[in-house]
């Protein structure tokens, strides 16, 4: 739920409450790969994504591929 919400404000651009919900996502379920990569593509305007990106990049490698979708 707060990684689709998350979506929404991130077409929104309301970026700080888009990373808000993915933030909660990622706390409910800290191997949401999804909610990682989602979060990182909210940073990508910012020049913050490169770190975004590499932390992504190791959750989505350690994740059971069950949860990558």
């Amino acid at each position: 739920m707060y990684r689709k919400r998350g979506s929404v404000y991130h077409s929104l651009k309301e970026y700080q409450r888009a990373l808000a919900d993915y933030h909660h996502a990622l706390e409910l379920n800290p191997e949401y790969t999804v909610a990682y990569t989602s979060r990182s593509l909210v940073h990508l305007p910012s020049g913050y994504c490169r770190a975004q990106s590499l932390r992504s990049a190791s959750r989505i490698s350690r994740a059971p591929t069950s949860q990558i979708r």
